[in-house]
């Protein structure tokens, strides 16, 4: 300064005087002689700043001034080199450190008595951080010359991208020999798309895309919410407690969701400049109460899962809690789930949010039967495989795993009245599941609100059962279906029942029936007198009375079948109308629902084989299980499940042959038929990219949202919420 010559010291001096001119105006067209502190900001504009009101600017401050208006306070931002925003805390008395200046006025949030203003100078906020376009690829696949655009791109995949983010007409680029790329028009539908080995097909999705973050996101679809528009913090020591003091499962939900809600390690200390975290924002919220009606364990479909969920965005009296209302431990779980899913973490600031408040959302089920089938039988999926499926099925609120336990290609139970039948017909020495084990996934499963119901399919399908015991079916050298005429038989599957029934405590057991065929009983002389003693003149009716006798046998339990059961049914042996009857493929299912319990469960709409089945979560979506039915059949319909039909591959591709597209089948089980019939899959498609973001965020490798076929979606380079 000693050193400047005397017309930089001329500037230096107009600078400055430009600067007190400007706080001289500030603060006389505030009137800082009449002001009445944070109660009464000035208008907008003034002191060359843009109100906030209720609003604080969370960046740190800087520096802390005397000022005793907030008219003051802009005034000496406006006069500070490098301060962009200055905040007056309402809470603090006029004087130092109810004014504090800052450089930038980092993320806004609603904080009641704080007023932030933001200079004029601040250039406006910068885009959306998401691109405009997103690409997912195609392996194997290819558009015919008709739907090719004559635009072609050497090189890398990025000069293709340019390209084609440039052009209305392109959809995406296809990467043909040499390399070379070449543009295609707008979303070629997808019958267009074939086969061609070695080719890449890249096709285009463009937004507007909104940040999911930005605003409470669920997923099932709620029955009914209400948000606001403010923000609300958690407190660093905010806990998640039962009112009154709940069963087993509540308690270790609690610290389970503690978990989930709250995975982020956090600094909650006051920064180098003295500011902590917990005053950037208000109000405070200290925990979650979890109101429960009925704190017993007993469980089962049809259970009252309901809840209503409240997080205030103000409290008339400290401490300030977010209430969760439940009739029953299994609703108090689907309000828990809720919670987390809307919980958000600000990274600057490392504290936890939830934006948009008051959230207010009541919540129930539409159908009380929401599940999920897994053969491991054609393949087998050990323990922890199976514990992670439960995880994510909590999530998506499924109630139900079905557990397809047998098959002609293995019986991997090991049971204790019958150990041989696993021994000799498991894959191999390690590929089984002992009673305990099933028992102690049941438990884990119980906990997180999904019921395991077992099934064990006969007569057919039934081959590995030969293997142990050879006189369970008709011979040596036609071994499927299992043998009618023998009390062994039944005696068998009573025995198991009984083991499974215990160890997974449903109260269902799946005595399977589908795919029956006869030739082995035609050609058994046995089996024929069999038939000829009890006067039956066809094998449908062995068939039949074979599926009644089991479901007598597996009482206490409700015997659960395929549909054969249903259509093969005979006069002289009919199935109880307890019975659950489950729709594997077209067929009658009003029928069917006149006289028993119906789960919708076509394979060819929501089958989840990742090599057979070549329809997205978009087609999953459309499915309406109601559709056709009158409102008698659909008062039977207890609801549906999605068949993983494990024949092509195993558990190193179970979580993307689940997800995404599971999300599409539990939001047509869980939401209202009103709000989903109303939902486009365009209108779901960011909600579904956010769902499978968190599932990846719990650890589940949830799949592409934005491929058209499955396995082949393989995402581009980008946000977890552009794939």
């Amino acid at each position: 300064v000693s050193t400047v010559t005397a017309r930089n010291s001329t500037q230096m001096k107009l600078i400055l005087t430009r600067w007190a001119l400007i706080g001289v105006l500030c603060q006389a067209v505030a009137n800082p002689t009449n002001a009445q502190g944070p109660s009464t900001p000035p208008p907008p504009g003034h002191c060359n700043m843009t109100l906030h009101p209720n609003t604080s600017c969370t960046a740190s401050a800087f520096a802390w001034t005397n000022a005793t208006s907030f008219a003051e306070c802009c005034g000496d931002c406006n006069q500070t080199a490098g301060c962009m925003a200055c905040e007056w805390d309402g809470h603090q008395a006029p004087g130092p450190r109810a004014c504090h200046l800052k450089h930038l006025p980092g993320p806004m949030l609603a904080q009641e008595g704080t007023t932030c203003g933001v200079s004029t100078l601040i250039p406006p906020p910068a885009p959306p951080r998401y691109t405009p376009c997103a690409y997912s690829v195609l392996h194997n696949r290819a558009v015919p010359p008709t739907y090719q655009l004559p635009v072609s791109a050497p090189g890398s995949m990025y000069a293709a991208q340019a390209l084609c983010d440039a052009n209305p007409e392109c959809g995406g680029w296809q990467v043909v020999v040499g390399g070379k790329s070449v543009l295609v028009k707008v979303t070629p539908p997808t019958e267009t798309i074939g086969a061609a080995a070695g080719s890449l097909l890249y096709t285009k999705h463009c937004g507007p895309w909104v940040d999911p973050l930005d605003r409470p996101t669920v997923w099932p679809l709620p029955a009914a919410a209400s948000t606001g528009n403010r923000t609300v913090q958690f407190a660093a020591n905010f806990t998640i407690v039962a009112d009154p003091p709940g069963s087993g499962v509540l308690t270790r939900a609690l610290a389970r969701y503690t978990d989930l809600a709250f995975p982020h390690a956090a600094d909650p200390t006051p920064s180098a400049s003295g500011t902590s975290w917990t005053t950037l924002v208000g109000p405070v919220l200290v925990g979650l109460r979890v109101v429960t009606n009925d704190t017993s364990e007993s469980f089962s479909l049809g259970v009252d899962e309901s809840y209503v969920l409240t997080i205030p965005d103000s409290c008339p009296t400290a401490p300030c809690y977010a209430v969760l209302h439940s009739a029953t431990t299994w609703g108090a779980l689907r309000g828990l789930e809720t919670f987390a899913q809307l919980v958000r973490f600000n990274f600057a600031a490392e504290m936890y949010y939830v934006p948009d408040a008051p959230v207010v959302i009541s919540d129930q089920p539409r159908f009380a039967y929401r599940g999920v089938m897994l053969d491991v039988a054609r393949h087998f999926f050990p323990v922890a495989v199976l514990r992670q499926a439960v995880d994510s099925l909590a999530f998506a609120k499924f109630n139900v795993l079905h557990l397809h336990l047998s098959d002609d290609q293995s019986f991997p139970v090991v049971s204790k009245a019958h150990p041989t039948l696993a021994t000799a017909g498991a894959f191999g020495p390690t590929e089984m599941y002992t009673l305990a084990d099933i028992a102690q996934l049941a438990q884990y499963a119980r906990d997180r609100g999904v019921l395991v119901i077992p099934e064990l399919d006969a007569p057919g399908h039934a081959k590995a059962w030969c293997v142990a015991y050879p006189s369970l079916c008709p011979s040596p050298t036609c071994q499927s279906p299992m043998d009618p005429s023998t009390n062994l038989s039944y005696d068998v599957i009573a025995a198991l029942a009984a083991e499974l029934g215990a160890a997974c405590g449903s109260g269902v057991y799946h005595g399977g029936g589908d795919e029956v065929t006869y030739d082995c009983w035609t050609q058994s002389p046995r089996i024929k007198a069999w038939m000829a003693q009890r006067g039956y003149t066809r094998p449908q009716q062995a068939y039949a009375s074979f599926l009644a006798e089991v479901a007598t046998r597996v009482a206490p339990s409700t015997p659960m079948f395929w549909q054969d059961a249903f259509q093969r049914a005979e006069p002289g042996t009919p199935l109880p109308a307890a019975a659950i009857i489950q729709f594997y493929k077209a067929g009658p299912i009003a029928a069917a629902a006149a006289r028993h319990p119906v789960v919708y469960a076509d394979n060819s709409a929501w089958g989840l084989d990742i090599h057979t089945s070549t329809k997205s979560w978009r087609d999953f979506y459309s499915v309406d299980p109601t559709a056709g039915l009158n409102s008698s059949a659909v008062r039977n319909l207890i609801g549906g499940e999605a068949c993983v039909w494990t024949v092509t591959f195993d558990a190193s591709a179970l979580a993307t042959a689940l997800w995404p597209r599971l999300l599409a089948v539990s939001e047509r089980l869980w939401s209202p038929g009103a709000l989903t019939a109303n939902t486009t899959t365009n209108d779901a498609l960011k909600r579904l990219m956010w769902a499978r973001c968190a599932l990846n965020a719990r650890g589940i490798p949830a799949g592409s949202a934005l491929g058209n076929l499955v396995p082949d979606d393989a995402p581009l380079y980008g946000s977890c919420l552009l794939q």
